[in-house]
């Protein structure tokens, strides 16, 4: 079932491999431990809502008991957080006889997940 292999083809490749795993372990060793001095850490930004509201947006947008009542989702990075919420949002709102909650959670989901300015 097996074809014989050279002990030398297998010294060949163990040593290899050996190697490989020798120069990743010593790449990782000479990484600095901290960030450089002038990068600055990450501030996440404020105007972005909690998990349970854009869940809450999405459960809602997708729903067939309200935005997808009369169409199917529209892939929401389509449009721009402008158009969702200056045109787009209020318009369907009223159809979708949403709650001012869930306005303000579809709001968020949307305009959390648009990719255009």
């Amino acid at each position: 079932m097996f074809k014989s292999v050279s002990r030398s083809y297998v010294a060949v490749v163990t040593t290899g491999v050996v190697a490989v795993g020798l120069g990743i372990v010593q790449g990782c060793a000479t990484m600095p431990a901290t960030a450089p001095a002038n990068v600055a850490a990450p501030v996440p930004p404020t105007n972005v809502a909690d998990h349970s509201t854009l869940a809450s947006g999405r459960k809602i947008y997708v729903s067939f008991l309200k935005c997808a009542m009369c169409h199917r989702p529209k892939p929401v990075s389509d449009y721009s957080a402008e158009m969702w919420a200056e045109d787009i949002l209020p318009r369907m709102a009223k159809k979708a006889r949403l709650s001012p909650e869930q306005y303000a959670d579809v709001l968020a989901y949307v305009t959390a997940n648009t990719t255009q300015q």
